[in-house]
């Protein structure tokens, strides 16, 4: 009897221990972190505002600064800019103007117009110039002609290959009240395109 008491005891203990050696070990786990906290919250949450593509150099809104030129388009024969600030009068302003001739450029246009290379190129039929003051308003050269100084574009002739630079002086009668925050604007009257340049 005392035998078969003590088998159950060994057979208890072995099945005990078997038991233990088959148990899954406890794993190491990583320690909590507090909880954010879920309550609403009344602070704006700020998303940045994208930036506007700034304007293209020559328009109104990015006038070419004085002592650069621009082309009106690419292939032009002319870039145009100011040489110096406007010079402002009581009644008139005058703009400094430079012309750059491209004559490889220039060539290539006058050969497929049947015209002779070389030129002659006459400046002041192919530009037209303006003023627009800060308000929008528009001063033309050919709104009057009272003005009268040196060197201004109708008074240079011909100009042939071998000269690349051209400078003249162009007066408006715009008040010199309005010349602040405003443009010049040189076109191109074969093309229409404009460039607009700083004044000051």
């Amino acid at each position: 009897m005392k035998s078969v008491k003590l088998a159950a005891v060994i057979g208890a203990i072995v099945i005990a221990a078997t038991v233990t050696a088959c148990s899954p070990q406890p794993q190491p786990e990583s320690i909590p972190k507090p909880e954010k906290s879920t309550e609403a919250t009344t602070e704006a949450v700020e998303t940045p505002e994208a930036e506007e593509p700034a304007a293209a150099v020559g328009t109104r809104e990015n006038p070419v600064p004085i002592g650069q030129m621009l082309a009106f388009e690419e292939g032009s024969a002319f870039q145009v800019g100011a040489s110096a600030p406007t010079q402002v009068t009581p009644t008139y302003s005058v703009l400094p103007l430079a012309i750059q001739i491209d004559w490889t450029s220039m060539n290539s246009q006058l050969e497929a117009q049947g015209q002779p290379t070389g030129g002659p190129v006459t400046p002041w039929t192919n530009f037209r110039v303006l003023f627009v003051t800060a308000d929008g308003k528009t001063y033309d050269t050919m709104d009057d002609y009272t003005v009268t100084i040196d060197n201004q574009l109708f008074d240079i002739g011909d100009i042939y290959e071998g000269t690349d630079l051209v400078n003249a002086n162009e007066p408006i009668s715009v008040p010199e009240a309005e010349v602040a925050g405003g443009v010049w604007v040189i076109e191109n009257m074969a093309s229409g395109k404009r460039v607009f340049i700083a004044a000051q």
